[in-house]
């Protein structure tokens, strides 16, 4: 691990010294140069893919992206296609009538399989209704269409309520924002 004294501009004092200035060159020249190690195994990082940048699934996720160090991507508003940076994943939706939004399925079929690492896993937050199977139709739509390019999907999935109307009209509340936060910083653990 490195360590560097901060810099007193007035003084020019470095490490308690007082210093001239070719030494204080040479020490800018060298703190500029150095840099941390590029050591992907031990930082997560984590991506949140939200077909819009409105909605409850988006109230969410951005919650999530606020209190996190994770990043969201509103796939109406950007294209991402490198995705080697990340190492976990979260495809993120709303269920209506048991299917996932149609800009989340035409972004993964966008991707390519060698756009994302190896080692990343992918895993699926939904909001919905919470009414019958609706849910796991869902799942089983974002699994098969990753299976299909050679990917996979883990089994470990969130969802929470998401209403319109009379039908879970409180949710997505705070409650339901700490669960999904939780669950998303325990995907780094």
């Amino acid at each position: 691990m490195l360590c560097f004294s901060v810099l007193n501009r007035t003084e020019n004092v470095i490490l308690g010294q007082p210093v001239t200035s070719r030494y204080l060159a040479w020490y800018l020249i060298l703190i500029t140069n150095l840099r941390m190690p590029d050591d992907k195994e031990n930082t997560m990082s984590t991506l949140l893919a939200c077909p819009k940048n409105k909605g409850n699934t988006f109230d969410v996720c951005s919650y999530v992206a606020d209190n996190s160090g994770v990043e969201l991507l509103a796939i109406s508003q950007n294209r991402v296609n490198d995705l080697k940076d990340y190492t976990s994943i979260v495809l993120c939706s709303g269920v209506q009538g048991g299917k996932v939004q149609k800009g989340l399925l035409r972004w993964l079929n966008s991707i390519q399989r060698t756009s994302i690492d190896e080692n990343a896993k992918i895993y699926l937050f939904l909001t919905w209704f919470g009414i019958g199977q609706s849910d796991k139709s869902a799942v089983n739509e974002v699994k098969n269409t990753l299976e299909e390019k050679k990917m996979s999907l883990e089994n470990d999935y969130m969802t929470c309520y998401g209403g319109k109307g009379i039908i879970r009209f409180s949710h997505p509340n705070k409650e339901d924002f700490e669960t999904v936060l939780n669950w998303v910083n325990s995907l780094s653990q």
